[in-house]
């Protein structure tokens, strides 16, 4: 399985969850992942994280390979998935967010994402799982990543 992170995936494991000086084997097994050419992120995801102070960004820079520039076709999906759910994600809030789903859709890729399934087509409440769900695009969370690895620490 190949996946694709979205911002909040990062914070979760690095700030949330799973910070790097208290997890130092889970983000080796990930640079394991990225190693195998299995885990990507967005240009814009890079672009979220360039705000932050807290090593986020710095980590994904470092790790530059897995970042994936936008091309015209992940560009128009995510120009579909904006149509499709107007005023979802704006520059401030969640832009990165149509474009995680666009590479992943594109690949065949999950998408690992901090958020959970709101139930919800509302733009204005709408989170990356209904998305996602909406366009049968798989997804879920840093642990599941761990279980389907069958990583344990």
């Amino acid at each position: 399985m190949i996946y694709c992170l979205d911002t909040s995936a990062i914070l979760d494991g690095w700030i949330r969850y799973y910070p790097p000086d208290h997890f130092p084997s889970l983000w080796d097994k990930i640079d394991g992942l990225i190693e195998q050419d299995r885990i990507f992120a967005s240009r814009q995801v890079l672009e979220e994280l360039a705000g932050r102070d807290d090593g986020a960004h710095a980590w994904l820079k470092e790790r530059i390979k897995i970042v994936v520039e936008i091309d015209l076709e992940q560009f128009g999906i995510a120009q579909e998935i904006n149509d499709q759910y107007p005023g979802w994600a704006t520059k401030k809030r969640s832009g990165a967010d149509p474009f995680v789903i666009a590479l992943a859709e594109l690949k065949g890729w999950k998408v690992l994402t901090g958020e959970r399934l709101a139930g919800t087509i509302k733009p204005s409440k709408v989170k990356i799982p209904d998305v996602c769900k909406a366009r049968g695009v798989e997804y879920g969370a840093l642990l599941d990543v761990a279980r389907h690895e069958k990583w344990s620490f």
